[in-house]
């Protein structure tokens, strides 16, 4: 039993070291704080990603383009920020234990670039249907129900298929009223 109590000690005494220099790593931190502009309106950039490189430290800006990154690790870091449509932006600050930095950056508006997009095929096929349609002889008589067109293909006259009369045997004894133009 002796020797039992002897290790446990040990194992306590070896933990509460590691905690307390782990805690002293959890409480070496400051606050970074400032505004985010456009360099050129110096308008406010809500909504600007602003991150401590290296560490999972950071915020967002306001809709007046304020930020506040509390907890940031404390000594010299690199602070980058980021915004759809600017130039990402960093800058190396110094961070005092329990202290706070006041940073604002400027950032400059750039072109945002996709790919280029080729369109070749419709167009040309549009453009092919309707000369196609403008060249031909086609007649078309508007006003009249398909029943009255007579058709011709190759020197052969053909019924319409537009009768109302069609399929009304096989519709089980409906009126007249079934249109299968």
């Amino acid at each position: 039993m002796k020797g039992s109590y002897s290790v446990i000690r040990r194992i306590l005494w070896i933990g509460g070291i590691f905690f307390f220099l782990a805690a002293q790593s959890l409480f070496a931190s400051g606050i970074i704080k400032g505004k985010v502009f456009d360099k050129d309106t110096k308008d406010a950039l809500p909504g600007a990603n602003i991150l401590v490189k290296g560490t999972s430290a950071g915020a967002a800006s306001d809709v007046y383009g304020f930020y506040s990154i509390p907890n940031a690790p404390s000594g010299e870091q690199t602070i980058v920020v980021s915004y759809i449509g600017y130039v990402s932006h960093s800058v190396k600050v110094t961070i005092p234990e329990n202290g706070t930095v006041e940073q604002d950056f400027y950032l400059s508006a750039t072109a945002v670039q996709g790919q280029t997009v080729t369109i070749t095929a419709q167009a040309q096929g549009q453009l092919q249907a309707i000369n196609q349609q403008l060249a031909s002889n086609k007649i078309v008589i508007r006003g009249l129900a398909p029943k009255y067109n007579p058709r011709t293909i190759g020197g052969v006259a053909l019924a319409s298929t537009g009768s109302s009369q069609i399929g009304i045997a096989s519709q089980g004894g409906t009126a007249g009223n079934i249109s299968n133009d």
